[in-house]
C-alpha cells in the first residue's frame, strides 16, 4: 500500500517561518518553538533521586497554559564519528590517528539529542462557518465590536491561512515566557538548554519526516521559509511493506528507509512508574541504535475538564442502570450508590474518578510512541527485540500494523489533535513519564589561550554508545581526584588520558610508586625523560640544585621543610625535633653554604655533606641517616644530581623500589623514606610548572598513590595551594589512591576535595560505605553502590560538580594503547623486555610497539583512508 508525495503532505502540520520571529506557524493556527535539552544523564542517577526528577518535571507541566502543547522527542542514531586535530610531534598525532580510527571503525559510535517542542493555540480559532463560533460572533456583530471584526475575518477568510497580527504577537510573548520558563526550571540537572534557531528545527522536522539520520548532524540545509510541507520529504512516495511478519514503512529517497512503529498504550500497572524511561538496570533510553521515543501532553481548560468528568459520571450512572429501573423510575442516588458500593470495579472507577476531580495537578491528555529505523530492515527487527525487553516491566508497546500511517502521522511536530492511541493523564504522571533522560557528552572544546581552543583531552565511551568528551579543567580548575581498588583499572585509564594531553604541546611529569608509566615514556621516546629511583642506587639528589641564588626563599623555605621530615624518621623521639639553638644554626649554615655557592668571584659547590659539615655535631647526629656513610645517604647526599627538573613534555618520575612496606605505618610523629622522595619531586615539578619559560603551556602533574606525598602535612598544603593556583601557570594535577580512607586521612582533605573539578571512581567491590560517605560526602547511597557494580577495568563514575555532569563511562581502547598502557603483570614482563631491546638495539619505537602488539596476539588497528576521512568530517 502505498501514499504519494502529495496526500502525505496532509500529515504534516507546520507551514513556515513566522515573518516576526525564529518560531514557525502552523497551518493550524498555531506558533511552534523548540528547546534543545542536554537532559539528566541516566546512568548516574538512582532510584532516590527519581520522586524528585518526577516532582520537579510534574509541576514544570502543571505550570503551563492549557492552550501549550508539549511534544518531547528523544532522538539516537547510530551514525557519530569523531574528527581529532592533527598534531605536530609524530607519537601525539600517531595515538589521535589511532584513537579516531578505532572509534569510527570499530565502535559504532551513536549521537543522540533531546528535543521538546511547544506549540501555542492562538486565543480565536477560525472553525469555519458552520461552526458554533461563528453563529456566536454572527449574532454578537450587533452589539459587539470585537464580534463584528471576528465575523468579517471569518467571512473572508476561506479557504486561506488567516493570520491576526495582534493575536500572533501575543502568542509570541506567550511562547517566549514558555520557553524561559523551561529552560529556568529544567537547569536543576540540565544546565545547556538553548532554543533551536529557524534552520536547526527545519533539520529536525526533516528527520522526524524521513527518518533520515543526516538531518541530526549539525551540517547546514536549505531551509525553506514556507510551505515545509512541501519539501519534507527526500522522495516521491511513501509505502506500508511487510517483511519477516512486521509491518514497516518505507521512506523514499537516495536510500529508502524503513520504520515501524510502536505505541504506547500505558506507563506501569496501577501507576506510572516514577523516571519511566530510565531504571537501574536496562534502561530503554541507554539503547544502542535507531530509534525515536516521544511523548505528548496538554492539559485540559476547565471547561474540557468539566465536560470530560460530567461523561465520566454519566458512564458510571449507566453501568449501574438497568432498563427496569427506568421503566419502574428507579433512577435514585441512592440506588446507584447502593450499586456501586456492591461492585468492587465501580467502587474502584468511583475512587479514581474523585481522585481526578480533587487532585492537585491539572488532568490532561498524553500520547507516547516509538519509531524503529534503519537502511537495513533486519535490523529493525533485533532493535524491536531488545526495546521491547527493556520496556516490557515499565512501558506497555503495541507495535503498529493496518495504523502504522496513522502513527506516522502521530509522531509528526505541532499534531493539532490526539488519535485514539492517547490516554488520559494529570501532569505529574506525564512528570513521571517525560523524556528528560539523556547521555552527556562532556565538553569537547576547552580555552587554551586568549582567542585558542583546543579538543578533549580523551573520549570515552557512554553505555549508548555516544562519545564523551573528557575535559577535566572547569572553570579554571584542574584538579582530578580518582580513587579505585587495585586491579580496577584506574591506573590503566590514568595513563590513556595521560599519553594524549601530550598533544597540546605542553609538559606532562607522573610519579608513580610503579613502573605503571615507564612503557609510556619509552613510547614517547626523545620527548620523555625518566627517572628511575631505588634504595641502592648512587643517582639520587643533590638537594642544592635546585637553588637559584643566595636569597631563592623557595629553595630556603624547601630545604628547611626536608630538614624536619628527614628528623622524623629517626626512632628516638628525641631526635626527631631541631633545638632552638639547632634550629638557629641550621637556617644560619644554610645561608653561608647559598652565599657561598652564589659566590660571583669563587663560588664553591653546594652538598649536602658539605652543608652538614658546617653545622653542630648534634645536627650531624641528627641527620646521619643522609649524608656520608647513612642509609639513605646514596639517595640524598649526591655530589652530582642525577634528576635535576625534567623539562620533556613527558617526565617519569618511578619510584617504585622506594614504595614502602605495606605494613608501615606513618602519622603525623613519623614518616617514610617515600614520603620525602615524594617531597623533593613535587617541589622540583612546582619550579618547572611555575617557571615563566612554560607558563603559556598546559601543565598536568600526576601523582599516584597520593597519600605518600598528602599525609605529610606541609607537602600537603602546599600541594593544595598550587592545585587551587596553578590555573594561574596553566597547570593541573591528577591525584590517585586506592581507598578513600588514604583521602579523609589527609591533612585538609576538604580543602582539596573543594578544589577538584573532576572525581573519577573506580570499581570497589569489596568496599567500604562508610569509608566513602566519610570521603565524599556528596555521594548518595545510590552512587556508591553504583560503584561497588561497576564492571573492572572497563566503567568508571565520573563527577564534574560544576558542570552537573555524573555518569558511568566506558574505556575501550585500540591495541597500540593497550599496548602502551598495560600494567598486567605477564604483559608489563613481556613489554618491559621488548622496549629494553628496543634501547639496545636500533628498533625503533614504531617498531617496538608492532612486536608488543603481535605478542599480545591483538589486532592491529587500520588506519582510515581518504574516503573515511571525508565521511568522518560529516558526521563529526
Amino acid at each position: 500500500m502505498g501514499i504519494t508525495k502529495h496526500d502525505i503532505n496532509d500529515y504534516f502540520n507546520l507551514y513556515g517561518k513566522d515573518p516576526h520571529s525564529d518560531y514557525t506557524l502552523s497551518y493550524h493556527g498555531k506558533l511552534v518553538g523548540a528547546i534543545s535539552l542536554t537532559g539528566i544523564d541516566p546512568s548516574g542517577i538512582g532510584q532516590s533521586s527519581y520522586s524528585l526528577i518526577t516532582d520537579i518535571l510534574g509541576r514544570l507541566l502543571q505550570s503551563l497554559p492549557f492552550n501549550v502543547k508539549v511534544e518531547q522527542y528523544y532522538n539516537h542514531a547510530a551514525n557519530q564519528k569523531i574528527l581529532l586535530r592533527e598534531r605536530k610531534k609524530p607519537r601525539s598525532n600517531q595515538l589521535s590517528r589511532n584513537r579516531q580510527a578505532f572509534l569510527n571503525k570499530h565502535r559504532n559510535l551513536n549521537r543522540s539529542s533531546l528535543i521538546w517542542v511547544l506549540s501555542v493555540e492562538p486565543d480565536f480559532k477560525y472553525k469555519g462557518v458552520f461552526s458554533f463560533e461563528f453563529v456566536r460572533y454572527c449574532f454578537n456583530a450587533l452589539f459587539d465590536p470585537y464580534s463584528r471584526d471576528k465575523f468579517k475575518q471569518m467571512l473572508s477568510s476561506r479557504q486561506d491561512i488567516l493570520l491576526d497580527f495582534d493575536a500572533l504577537i501575543l502568542q509570541k510573548n506567550r511562547l517566549d515566557d514558555v520557553l524561559s520558563l523551561i529552560k529556568a526550571q529544567l537547569q536543576f540537572d540540565s544546565a545547556e538548554n538553548r532554543t533551536l534557531d529557524h534552520e536547526e528545527f527545519w533539520r529536525f522536522q526533516k528527520f522526524i519526516a524521513t527518518f533520515n539520520a543526516d538531518y541530526l548532524t549539525a551540517n547546514p540545509f536549505v531551509t525553506p521559509t514556507d510551505e515545509n510541507d512541501a519539501y519534507l520529504l527526500d522522495g516521491d512516495s511513501i509505502d506500508v511493506v511487510e517483511y519477516e511478519g512486521i509491518t514497516l514503512l518505507r521512506i523514499g529517497g537516495a536510500e529508502p528507509v524503513y520504520v515501524r512503529f510502536g505505541s504506547v498504550t500505558r506507563f506501569g500497572n496501577d501507576e506510572v512508574p516514577l523516571c519511566a524511561w530510565t531504571n537501574k538496570e536496562n534502561s530503554p533510553v541507554l539503547t544502542k541504535g535507531n530509534y525515536v521515543f516521544y511523548l505528548k501532553y496538554q492539559s485540559y481548560s476547565g471547561a474540557q475538564k468539566d465536560l470530560k468528568l460530567k461523561t465520566k459520571d454519566d458512564e458510571l450512572t449507566r453501568e449501574t442502570l438497568r432498563l427496569k429501573d427506568f421503566l419502574f423510575e428507579k433512577t435514585s442516588d441512592s440506588l446507584v450508590d447502593e450499586r456501586i458500593n456492591e461492585n468492587e470495579h465501580l467502587t474502584m472507577f468511583r475512587k479514581e474518578l474523585e481522585k481526578e476531580r480533587f487532585s492537585d495537578f491539572k488532568s490532561g491528555t498524553g500520547q507516547a510512541g516509538i519509531a524503529v529505523y534503519s537502511k537495513n530492515k533486519d535490523d529493525i527487527i533485533l532493535l524491536c527485540r531488545e526495546l521491547q525487553n527493556r520496556m516490557e516491566s515499565r512501558i506497555s508497546v503495541i507495535w503498529e500494523s493496518v495504523a502504522t500511517l496513522e502513527a506516522y502521522r502521530a509522531i509528526q511536530p505541532a499534531t493539532p489533535k490526539f488519535n485514539y492511541r492517547s490516554f488520559a493523564m494529570n501532569a505529574y504522571q506525564a512528570g513521571a513519564a517525560s523524556l528528560i533522560y539523556r547521555s552527556q557528552c562532556g565538553v569537547n572544546e576547552w580555552k587554551t589561550g586568549l582567542d585558542e581552543t583546543d579538543e578533549a583531552f580523551y573520549i570515552l565511551e557512554s553505555d549508548d554508545g555516544v562519545p564523551f568528551f573528557f575535559m577535566p579543567k572547569v572553570s579554571e580548575k584542574l584538579l582530578i581526584i580518582g580513587v579505585g581498588a587495585t586491579r580496577s583499572g584506574k591506573t590503566f585509564l590514568a595513563k590513556c588520558i595521560a599519553s594524549h594531553f601530550a598533544k597540546f604541546g605542553g609538559v606532562y611529569a607522573a610519579i608513580d610508586i610503579d613502573p605503571g608509566s615507564v612503557p609510556m615514556a619509552n613510547f614517547f621516546g626523545e620527548d620523555a625523560g625518566l627517572f628511575e629511583l631505588d634504595m641502592t642506587s648512587q643517582r639520587g639528589f643533590n638537594l642544592f640544585s635546585m637553588s637559584k641564588s643566595k636569597d631563592d626563599k623557595d629553595f630556603t623555605e624547601h630545604f628547611s621543610g626536608m630538614l624536619s621530615m628527614m628528623l622524623k624518621l629517626n626512632e628516638d623521639k628525641e631526635s626527631r625535633r631541631f633545638t632552638r639553638e639547632e634550629k638557629n644554626d641550621t637556617d644560619q649554615q644554610l645561608r653561608v653554604v647559598l652565599e657561598k655557592n652564589f659566590s660571583p668571584s669563587n663560588p664553591l659547590p653546594a652538598t649536602f655533606s658539605g652543608f652538614i659539615s658546617r653545622c653542630c655535631a648534634s645536627v650531624a647526629d641528627k641527620l646521619a641517616n643522609f649524608h656520608g656513610d647513612g642509609i639513605y645517604a646514596n639517595i640524598f647526599d649526591c655530589e652530582t644530581d642525577a634528576i635535576g627538573v625534567i623539562d620533556k613534555p613527558v617526565s617519569v618520575y618511578n619510584l617504585a623500589d622506594v614504595k614502602d612496606s605495606e605494613n608501615e605505618k606513618t602519622d603525623a610523629e613519623t614518616i617514610s623514606v617515600t614520603q620525602l622522595v615524594h617531597a623533593e619531586i613535587l617541589y622540583r615539578v612546582i619550579q618547572l610548572f611555575e617557571s615563566p619559560k612554560y607558563r603559556t603551556l598546559p601543565k598536568l602533574l600526576e601523582i599516584d598513590e597520593a597519600h605518600y606525598t598528602f599525609s605529610v602535612q606541609s607537602t600537603a598544603r602546599t600541594a593544595i595551594n598550587k592545585a587551587k593556583t596553578w590555573f594561574k601557570h596553566g597547570g593541573g594535577m591528577a591525584i590517585w589512591t586506592q581507598s578513600p580512607s588514604h583521602y579523609f586521612n589527609m591533612p585538609d582533605w576538604g580543602t582539596l576535595k573543594s578544589s577538584a573539578s573532576v572525581f573519577i571512581f573506580a570499581n570497589d567491590r569489596n568496599g567500604s560505605k562508610e569509608d566513602y560517605q566519610k570521603a565524599f560526602s556528596f555521594l548518595t547511597d545510590d552512587e556508591i553502590d553504583l560503584i561497588f557494580q561497576l564492571k573492572r577495568k572497563q566503567q568508571f563514575y565520573i563527577k564534574i560538580p560544576d558542570l552537573n555532569i555524573n555518569k558511568v563511562v566506558n574505556l575501550h581502547v585500540e591495541s597500540e594503547q593497550y599496548a602502551i598502557c598495560t600494567s598486567e603483570a605477564h604483559e608489563a614482563s613481556m613489554a618491559f623486555d621488548v622496549w629494553k631491546k628496543a634501547q639496545q638495539t636500533q628498533l625503533s619505537v614504531d617498531e617496538a610497539l608492532t612486536e608488543i602488539v603481535g605478542k599480545l596476539k591483538k589486532a592491529h588497528t587500520t588506519p582510515e583512508n581518504d574516503t573515511d576521512l571525508k565521511e568522518d568530517r560529516y558526521y563529526a
